[in-house]
């Protein structure tokens, strides 16, 4: 019996490993998912992530992995003490994430083969899903129900559970390249053997479960432990299962995954009794299950697949431009004379305006439309960084412009113009985030005007106007673009 449901854990094999794809087949698809975007994809991205992303479900962490996997066995205090080598080839994944306040989590583990203990191998799933209260952009708490089970063991013992229901509850924490999950687990033992020597027997059935785990990914490595036990029955001893596994995957990194060569470490340990047959009473018995990994995959974290090595909001695909609704494209360019004169306000108003186009197609305007409540953001004087002076109007309408465009966008809450000249006050524009920081906004929106000679034309200049956004948070530059205009500024000779 226990042979053929190992062979049995083979064919379970195939139907779970694509668990992400069926799973995704019964999503929610985002509103704006056009005919248009289900045709197009983003390039080297496969068909599971171009779901994932339009679907808008974040995968905080992700394992992937096919494996060769080399174990040792050790049971004591059985009737029949055993040991031993074995060898076994398998697969394994496991996935986590959320959509909005909606949390899943999922995984397997197959793997079949043979040793100086017999037939060897384990199959194990879980699949729950709950939901998550975030209390900030990176960290919150969640409740997930499901049903999981496992059946692991050789000739020299056997351990299954059947979990209906099935809960968990804990917190999460995400960041880029990173994330930690830990929680409480509890549920019903709807089946269930802890088997040792072949004859010492202990029944599951009905048993109340609980117990904690808690994993992390800090890449390229990945970190689990858990530990489960069991309602006590009569004097015997509490059955208790405590394992952990360390992965770490190696040489690629990027886009927040590490890939393809996988080596992992596993361990379990079991304590429980069992009552051999003819015996008067039970008899306290200890496995020790270690083994070693090595195979293909990859191991995600999520913050880091979405942000980790991405292109610069200048350089957004086309496509991404496309779906975001706040994106306003520039006209397409067509051959002009250039003008005559010196630049207006005219000239930097449209120059603006083309610059922020850009951002309202950049992934940073995607985060800020997540963001509930919005954040606040002012909106700074531009400089004048050229040789010569220009009119006060010049310098103004960029800033104009820009306040104008954040409020149509509805994406941020733009400080009044009074609040910003306060926190301005004796300060230097070059210091952004200081003023920003002074006005208790995030981000800071500022920029500068340059001229610089045309190329090979002693008689033309080229005026560039730079938009930046900052993160006062973080002091980092989150978006920024140029826009340039040509004018002749003397007729030639």
């Amino acid at each position: 019996m226990r042979r053929l449901a190992f062979a049995l854990s083979l064919v379970l094999v195939g139907t779970t490993v694509p668990a992400r794809s069926a799973l995704a087949a019964d999503l929610p698809k985002a509103s704006d998912d056009t005919d248009d975007n289900k045709k197009e994809k983003k390039e080297g991205e496969s068909k599971d992530d171009e779901f994932w992303r339009k679907a808008g479900w974040h995968v905080n962490a992700e394992l992937d992995a096919l494996f060769l996997r080399g174990n040792s066995t050790l049971v004591r205090g059985s009737n029949q003490d055993q040991s031993g080598l074995g060898f076994t080839i398998g697969s394994e994944g496991q996935g986590t994430g959320s959509y909005s306040i909606i949390h899943f989590h999922f995984d397997y583990l197959a793997h079949l083969g043979g040793g100086a203990t017999g037939l060897d191998g384990a199959y194990r799933t879980n699949i729950l899903g709950g939901i998550y209260a975030p209390i900030t952009e990176h960290f919150g708490p969640y409740l997930r129900i499901g049903a999981g089970g496992e059946y692991r063991g050789n000739d020299s013992y056997l351990y299954s559970h059947l979990d209906l229901p099935e809960g968990q509850v804990g917190f999460t924490a995400v960041w880029e390249g990173y994330s930690i999950e830990a929680g409480a687990v509890g549920g019903i033992t709807l089946g269930g053997r802890y088997n040792t020597g072949n004859d010492q027997k202990r029944s599951l059935d009905g048993a109340p479960m609980g117990g904690g785990y808690a994993q992390l990914h800090i890449l390229p490595v990945y970190l689990r432990g858990e530990y489960r036990t069991y309602a006590q029955r009569h004097d015997e001893p509490v059955p208790e299962d405590i394992s952990m596994k360390a992965c770490g995957a190696l040489p690629i990194y990027k886009d927040g995954t590490a890939a393809p060569f996988l080596l992992c470490f596993d361990g379990a340990w079991l304590h429980g009794a069992g009552t051999p047959p003819g015996a008067a009473g039970s008899t306290d018995s200890r496995v020790t299950y270690m083994g070693v990994s090595i195979g293909l995959g990859a191991l995600t974290s999520g913050a880091g697949k979405d942000s980790k090595d991405r292109p610069s909001d200048d350089k957004a695909k086309p496509d991404e431009k496309r779906d975001n609704p706040h994106f306003d494209p520039p006209p397409p360019e067509t051959p002009q004379a250039p003008a005559q004169g010196v630049l207006d306000a005219d000239d930097t108003r449209r120059m603006t305006q083309e610059a922020m186009s850009y951002l309202g197609g950049s992934r940073t305007m995607t985060e800020w439309l997540a963001q509930n409540p919005r954040p606040v953001v002012i909106v700074l004087p531009f400089t004048n960084k050229m040789t010569t002076a220009v009119a006060q109007p010049v310098l103004e309408s960029p800033r104009r412009e820009a306040e104008s465009w954040f409020l149509r966008s509805q994406a941020a809450v733009v400080l009044d113009r009074p609040a910003a000249d306060r926190a301005l006050a004796g300060r230097s524009l070059d210091d952004a985030s200081d003023i920003a920081r002074a006005a208790n906004a995030r981000y800071a929106c500022t920029g500068w005007l340059e001229q610089r000679p045309s190329p090979g034309e002693k008689n033309k200049s080229v005026y560039a106007l730079t938009v930046r956004v900052v993160d006062t948070q973080q002091n980092a530059i989150v978006w920024q673009r140029e826009t340039t205009m040509t004018k002749i500024t003397q007729q030639p000779r």
